[in-house]
């Protein structure tokens, strides 16, 4: 590419008005008289010339080697060399510097030969008036020749930039024209369909897709003819793409046209989405297993009827398998043979009253060797399926068994049954072991859950007995209080029933009830026995009972749920009780409804310093401590509810 100088026009000063313009000038030529008058013609023209004059070859070779020019001014005759000679120089070093000869005498075929040679002008000394508007013209246009060089250059790089994008874009491009030629292939392209760059010129555009898309083809291609813009985009669809080879793939194809001299032309955007697709599909089957499975576990935790959660296992196996039936065969124990227990898709009723020894069949090995079984008449291994008459008259050509197997302990085979060859890769094997040990999960856990609730029940009956007989015994500790405990826990459950709590809840009332006093073993008989009002230090040793029950039953887990009554029992909704001085709802709810009870059978119960107090005294006082040492609902709903409560 030649080399521009740097300093034209544009370092001109002062156009349009008096200032004069700088003007750089390299002048060749032998006689200073003749270079004076040079420079005053252009001062003279508006110009404030920076002149260099050189007379020799050499000179003017260095000259412009080491500074650049707005123009190059030459004799014609020169010492040991001529103007062509010069130019020839100036152009390999500057192929578009306005060059001009200005000589006393040149013949107008020399001066011919100078321009055709690439000289700009010429001008005689003798009328050196016609320098200036000369090297005004030429100056202008060098800088228009400049600009227009720069503009295709640019123009040149953008194209160069667009084509280059083009071809390494990521997506495949493909032009065509109206009469559904292809026009071009970007890189991307020629190797999504197997093309060579230049082979598929020329070809349809339909030649790269299925063709049961044909259709939509050709309504792209008449599109232009329905079109009122110069331009028109076609919204993203999926089509099947045709490659070389004949081989398909999906894409996904945005195409737009454009209408220029020429006529219409229009382009494809391809993107290759197969991988996509088939990783969409294979996230729907795993969303779909994945939700299968959650069934399966729900009704595995959902209800204690084995027959439901085999049934729902068994529809998961028909449904995320493609089976034509399935069922489970779950193992007698006594007999050791595969029982019929549940299943789908079987014509034959006597299907339903299969019974298989372990080792016989598909089913039998599969129980024995506890792995998977698979037969297909087709890879000649149907002698597995030997289910009974019942099951070949049934049609299947292949079929799978899976033991159902928990800890080592075989509970039964899953069986899934197909009239056609099924597809069976490794993932959906590996979803229907899983399905088995969930089905296994759900025997396993019937069975358990059965024992467990059995067993839980007789330990909850021990435990309850356990509390019963520390409450009993507290009370033979406390003859003036005996069956107190029983009495209040009675009622108790009665208000909070009463007051909405749920049946865990009661039950917890029930337990902190009958525990409410424990903390008094931790009290000396001296003081807990004694038949005189306590001092004042007794008193403090009296309070700590609530801490005492507090520090017993906390480590006891299965207890601590009903601590609230034993800890917080003395507390009063003024702030004023103990041991911690809670206020209204600070106190637990449990706590708030047995200091109710408590009060009111302490107040109907004789004791050795008064005799028991009528109910509607009773009442009165309760009624009276609602706001200060009650909770004024817990009392109105104790009042309502009082007349009914048991006292024996």
């Amino acid at each position: 590419m030649a080399v521009v100088p740097r300093s034209v026009v544009s370092e001109m000063h002062g156009e349009g008005d008096n200032t004069p313009r700088r003007l750089k000038v390299l002048l060749v030529e032998d006689s200073e008289d003749d270079a004076i008058l040079v420079g005053r013609a252009l001062r003279q023209s508006g110009f404030d010339p920076i002149v260099l004059r050189v007379e020799a070859f050499g000179a003017l070779s260095a000259a412009l080697r080491k500074d650049d020019w707005d123009i190059v001014l030459s004799d014609h005759n020169l010492p040991g060399f001529t103007a062509q000679q010069a130019l020839e120089l100036v152009r390999n070093r500057w192929p578009e510097l306005p060059f001009v000869v200005v000589s006393g005498c040149i013949g107008e075929e020399a001066a011919v030969a100078l321009m055709r040679a690439g000289a700009q002008d010429y001008v005689l000394k003798g009328n050196l008036a016609k320098l200036g508007p000369v090297v005004e013209r030429e100056i202008a246009e060098h800088r228009m020749r400049l600009e227009r060089r720069r503009a295709e250059e640019a123009q040149r790089e953008v194209e160069a930039i667009h084509q280059a994008i083009l071809q390494n874009a990521a997506e495949g491009i493909v032009t065509f024209g109206e009469d559904g030629c292809i026009r071009s292939l970007n890189r991307c392209a020629c190797e999504m369909f197997g093309y060579l760059p230049q082979e598929a010129l020329g070809q349809s555009i339909l030649s790269l897709f299925h063709r049961d898309f044909s259709e939509a083809c050709r309504m792209l291609l008449e599109q232009p003819a329905r079109c009122t813009d110069s331009s028109f985009a076609v919204p993203s669809i999926e089509i099947l793409a045709v490659r070389k080879d004949r081989s398909t793939f999906c894409a996904q194809v945005n195409a737009s046209g454009v209408r220029l001299g020429a006529g219409w032309f229009l382009t494809l955007f391809l993107r290759d989405v197969t991988e996509q697709k088939r990783a969409e599909m294979r996230y729907r089957q795993q969303v779909e297993r994945l939700g299968a499975l959650r069934r399966v576990d729900i009704a595995i935790n959902s209800s204690l009827n084995l027959n439901l959660m085999l049934s729902v296992i068994v529809d998961q196996v028909i449904a995320q398998t493609d089976a034509d039936a399935a069922d489970v065969l779950l193992l007698d124990g006594d007999t050791q043979a595969l029982k019929y227990a549940s299943g789908r898709g079987l014509l034959s009723p006597d299907a339903r009253k299969r019974c298989i020894r372990v080792g016989e069949g598909c089913a039998g090995k599969a129980a024995l060797e506890r792995r998977m079984v698979r037969w297909s008449r087709l890879r000649g291994n149907h002698d597995l399926c030997v289910h009974g008459c019942e099951i070949q008259s049934e049609g299947f050509q292949a079929g799978w068994a899976v033991p159902l197997a928990s800890k080592g302990k075989l509970l039964g085979v899953l069986e899934a049954f197909f009239r056609r060859e099924p597809e069976a890769s490794d993932e959906l094997m590996e979803f229907v072991e899983v399905l088995a040990s969930q089905g296994a999960l759900a025997i396993e856990s019937a069975s358990l859950f059965e024992r467990l609730l059995r067993t839980n029940t007789e330990l909850q009956i021990a435990y309850d007995a356990t509390l019963e007989g520390w409450s009993k015994a507290m009370d033979l500790r406390d003859h003036e209080t005996e069956g107190h405990s029983q009495r209040v826990t009675a009622a108790v459950v009665e208000l909070a029933r009463a007051f909405g709590l749920e049946d865990e809840d009661i039950a917890h009332v029930r337990r902190g009830a009958l525990l409410h006093d424990i903390g008094k073993l931790g009290i000396p008989d001296s003081i807990l026995l004694k038949p005189g009002p306590l001092t004042e230090d007794e008193w403090v040793q009296m309070r700590k009972h609530p801490v005492y029950a507090y520090e017993r039953l906390f480590p006891i887990e299965y207890l601590r749920p009903a601590i609230d009554i034993p800890y917080c029992h003395h507390e009063e909704g003024d702030g004023s009780g103990y041991p911690r001085g809670l206020r209204g709802e600070e106190i637990p709810l449990s706590a708030r409804l047995f200091a109710v009870i408590d009060v009111w059978d302490a107040l109907l119960s004789d004791r050795p310093y008064r005799k028991a107090w009528r109910r509607e005294d009773a009442l009165a006082y309760i009624r009276s401590q609602s706001g200060t040492h009650f909770d004024p609902a817990v009392v109105r709903r104790f009042v309502d509810i009082e007349p009914a409560l048991p006292r024996d």
